[in-house]
């Protein structure tokens, strides 16, 4: 069997690669702050080179760890990619970035920043790579609790919770949001090819509004509820105030999302979940 090592395998998407890919790998994760109660996970800090390079030899390495919030987030996330391509260069690794859609979006953010930059070192070192820009993943929440919860599984909970949902800006904007089994299904065929140098992007079969979005999960839940749309700085005066959000994060959240699925349609066979569909397992 392939060795394959996840780094970020206790987020939500890595912990379900993780799980995925298990059937048919030798498959290690990485974690490091938060232990997953289960074997094959290893601690390690990719800041550190001493602790990657610990890990051994593996024949791919999948990288999901990134900094999402906090100071210096644009540079600790371009150092964790910079060791990773190292320590996969050295080990004759292929190396699969899980980039993200916002690279595209219209408006700059210290976490799009990261992306973009991090996708030119991956060109510009990487011997063998692949990389992945996911629209907005969504999927079932595993049994494993997590330090950081999904957009999409606080959207959930709130409308199950509550009579008044708060959106932010006009609720227009548009979003393309992909099951994470179709993004599993990617990689794995990522992993199986002999692939080398592609940047492929991937979302659900269908666009939304975020308006639309709330309906649909509302009507899965069987809820009556009242959207209550709020200008986008006052979202950004609470994330101010409460340190609840990323302030970071809130403006490109109004900004449409477009994602090519022609990039790996004519070399994968992947059947995209339908949102009415998927929506079920929030």
């Amino acid at each position: 069997m392939k060795k394959i090592l996840i780094l970020g395998a206790n987020s939500f998407l890595g912990y379900h690669l993780k799980a995925s890919l298990a059937d048919s790998f030798d498959v290690v994760g990485t974690y490091l702050s938060t232990k997953p109660s289960e074997k094959g996970f290893e601690r390690c800090n990719l800041l550190s080179k001493a602790d990657l390079y610990s890990l051994g030899k593996f024949d791919s390495v999948v990288q999901y760890s990134s900094v999402v919030a906090g100071a210096k987030k644009v540079e600790k996330n371009l150092e964790m990619v910079r060791n990773a391509i190292e320590y996969c260069n050295h080990n004759d690794s292929k190396f699969v970035f899980i980039s993200s859609s916002q690279v595209n979006f219209e408006y700059d953010s210290d976490y799009k920043r990261s992306k973009v930059e991090s996708e030119k070192l991956v060109q510009e070192m990487s011997c063998q790579y692949n990389m992945i820009r996911p629209a907005a993943p969504y999927g079932a929440l595993p049994a494993y609790r997590f330090s950081r919860k999904q957009p999409f599984h606080v959207l959930a909970e709130v409308i199950r919770k509550f009579p008044v949902v708060p959106i932010i800006g006009d609720g227009k904007y548009i979003r393309q949001p992909v099951h994470v089994d179709n993004l599993n299904q990617l990689i794995r065929g990522i992993l199986e090819s002999e692939l080398n140098g592609n940047i492929f992007e991937l979302g659900g079969p269908d666009r939304f509004t975020f308006d639309q979005i709330v309906d649909l999960i509302a009507k899965q839940k069987e809820r009556k509820i009242i959207k209550f749309h709020l200008p986008v700085w006052l979202f950004e005066l609470g994330a101010s105030a409460t340190g609840f959000l990323d302030r970071d994060l809130i403006r490109p959240v109004t900004a449409n999302e477009h994602v090519d699925n022609q990039t790996w349609n004519n070399i994968f066979d992947i059947q995209l979940t339908p949102f009415e569909e998927g929506v079920k397992c929030l």
